[in-house]
């Protein structure tokens, strides 16, 4: 019997990973499966477009408290 991971344990684990520092990142590249490289591929623009859209949020934020505007009171 393996002492690897399933797939579907690596998909479970990477729907938690917010950053490419973790060490379930470290532990897959070590994988060559093309299940889990295509798991690596997909975590990796996820996490892209999250920064993407942090940078959005704070760009937006920082234009609102520039400008002086309200949100809904």
């Amino acid at each position: 019997m393996t002492d690897r991971r399933s797939i579907a344990d690596y998909k479970k684990g990477f729907m938690a990973v917010t950053s490419e520092t973790d060490p379930l990142f470290v532990e897959a590249a070590a994988d060559s499966r093309k299940g889990v490289q295509q798991l690596i591929a997909q975590t990796h623009k996820r996490l892209a477009k999250l920064a993407d859209a942090k940078t959005l949020l704070r760009s937006v934020f920082f234009m609102k408290t520039k400008l002086g505007i309200k949100g809904a009171q």
